[in-house]
């Protein structure tokens, strides 16, 4: 899913003449203003994404309340490796350009591995939280920690076969790395993105419509004293917070990713009308900054709008000044 490889690919010259083009005259871009900001942004997100995810992953380990949440200790994981792997090789590719087939191989494994990842535990936590909200009594029994475990690994095994069978028909090209397969591309779009957007963003429908719901009827007493609304009216609102939280993280996902997936999508379908965004503003903007920036969104959400995490990033910063 190289954004190189999508927007600037040239589909007119065959792979044989790219590489041995590539080999000849690696690819370089023209230091001004906009080369400079790019590579400044992308230092900055390196540094907050991974300081950012390893205070997520301390304080989740340090606190006693926060360690039963796996599945946004497995997104910071994801989002610590992006900081760690992906964007010091997106660097590496916008500064000097990828010659290495390898390299290219690997920088695209890692991107879609990352990439499926990150979707597919924020998939699965709308889905986690709508059983949250609509089965408060059954949950603990339905989701046992076991249970959360098993989904986890089976989200990094799906992932790490999808960027297995996504990098292996990768070649460089002066473009940077590239894959000619337009089905593979659309296809990989519509599975790593738009349908799971779609299921979370249904989830989280389907959870407000229930909590208001629940709340109407509580207003006329009909859940009678054995609800879990009466006798536990904060546990209620609680969870309503916490869903508020990832719903602000996937949003944040579905605005960093959003407009390179489209872009992406509409380039391999209708290159007229994709050329009236392809800029280099745009084009760094999409491709190079949003995407990468998401990992440096999460850990602020997490701070902006849990308390807890906001008590467990306060007592890290004590212990490291002492």
């Amino acid at each position: 899913m190289s954004s190189n490889s999508i927007i600037d690919g040239n589909a007119t010259i065959s792979r044989n003449e790219m590489t041995n083009l590539t080999r000849s005259t690696p690819p370089t871009r023209e230091r001004n203003a906009i080369w400079y900001t790019t590579v400044i942004l992308l230092v900055i997100i390196i540094i907050l994404a991974t300081a950012g995810n390893l205070m997520v992953l301390a304080a989740m380990r340090i606190e006693r309340g926060l360690r039963e949440r796996y599945f946004i200790g497995c997104l910071a994981v994801a989002d610590l490796l992006i900081g760690v792997f992906f964007c010091p090789l997106r660097l590496y590719e916008y500064e000097v350009g990828i010659t290495s087939l390898h390299l290219c191989r690997f920088y695209m494994w890692i991107n879609i591995f990352l990439a499926s990842a990150s979707i597919y535990t924020l998939t699965w936590i709308s889905c986690d939280r709508y059983l949250k909200i609509s089965k408060p009594l059954r949950y603990n029994v339905i989701m046992t920690q076991k249970k959360s475990k098993i989904v986890i690994s089976i989200i990094w095994m799906i992932s790490t076969a999808y960027a297995t069978n996504g990098s292996f028909d990768m070649y460089v090209s002066p473009y940077g790395c590239s894959n000619d397969n337009d089905l593979f591309y659309t296809v990989s779009m519509i599975i790593a993105f738009f349908v799971p957007t779609a299921i979370a963003l249904i989830m989280y429908t389907r959870i407000l419509l229930v909590a208001n719901r629940r709340r109407k009827r509580a207003r006329r007493g009909e859940l009678g004293k054995t609800s879990q609304f009466t006798n536990h009216p904060s546990s209620f609102y609680k969870d309503l917070k916490n869903i508020r939280m990832m719903a602000i993280v996937i949003g944040a996902f579905v605005l960093c990713w959003g407009p390179f997936f489209i872009m992406n999508f509409f380039y391999r379908h209708n290159q007229a009308l994709i050329k009236t965004f392809k800029n280099e503003q745009s084009h760094n903007l999409t491709a190079f900054i949003l995407p990468p920036f998401n990992s440096v969104c999460n850990p602020i959400i997490y701070a902006c709008f849990d308390k807890r995490f906001r008590v467990a990033f306060k007592r890290l910063f004590t212990r490291l000044w002492r």
